[in-house]
């Protein structure tokens, strides 16, 4: 079955943001496949999407919730932080908002009932990533991670020692004639690798970004932070 998806980023300014509404109903037009929209609609759908400063904008936000009746799409909803855009300023002048979602047709997400999605934790923007998974559980629910390649190996100079090693290791074993046996193998030599030399960077990168994570749930920071 055919599917599409749209990559939105909504215009800023107020007097602006109609366009994106017009955006949405131009794609709509243009196909009836099952459609998932996502991005940064720059708008929220509902008044409890914003925490701090004044309230919504009641006119945008109605243009906006009638732009996705007229389109068919309806909101995933979303795990993790509730709040996926922060002004970054503390106390009462901190401003957050649930700008960035995936909206899909009813037919989209008949194709993908396990579909969902979670709102990541801001680390080098002021917006959170966020993720579509179509597993049937959350991320993290015990399947086993596959190898990926990490970047920060190639700031060590035993890097490509290891990978000799594991390779000729391989050959050896008399697999020469099976290039991808002898990738897995380099894979297992530098996972355990990994481990070894990098674990503790890791398991404390991990515990940061679940703190952070925890931080930003809360609905606005403490001034006395």
């Amino acid at each position: 079955m055919e599917w599409r998806g749209s990559g939105i980023y909504g215009w800023p300014t107020n007097q602006d943001k109609y366009r994106t509404w017009m955006l949405l109903h131009s794609l709509k037009s243009s196909s009836m496949l099952p459609w998932v929209c996502f991005g940064d609609f720059n708008e929220v759908l509902y008044t409890f999407e914003k925490v701090g400063a004044r309230g919504c904008n009641m006119r945008e936000l109605e243009a906006f919730a009638a732009s996705c009746q007229e389109c068919n799409l309806y909101d995933l909803g979303s795990r993790g932080t509730s709040m996926t855009w922060s002004n970054g300023r503390r106390g009462a002048t901190n401003v957050q908002k649930r700008l960035d979602r995936f909206f899909t047709t009813p037919d989209w997400s008949i194709l993908f009932p396990s579909s969902w999605v979670l709102n990541l934790p801001r680390v080098a923007s002021d917006h959170s990533p966020i993720l579509l998974s179509q597993e049937a559980s959350p991320a993290g629910g015990g399947k086993k991670r596959g190898f990926r390649f990490e970047h920060m190996w190639l700031r060590d100079n035993r890097l490509s020692g290891v990978i000799e090693d594991a390779w000729m290791s391989g050959i050896r074993k008399g697999l020469g004639t099976d290039p991808a046996a002898l990738v897995r193998g380099c894979a297992e030599k530098l996972t355990e690798w990994n481990v070894t030399t990098f674990g503790h960077v890791q398991r404390s990168i991990r515990a940061k970004i679940k703190r952070l994570e925890t931080l930003q749930k809360q609905p606005r920071y403490d001034s006395n932070r």
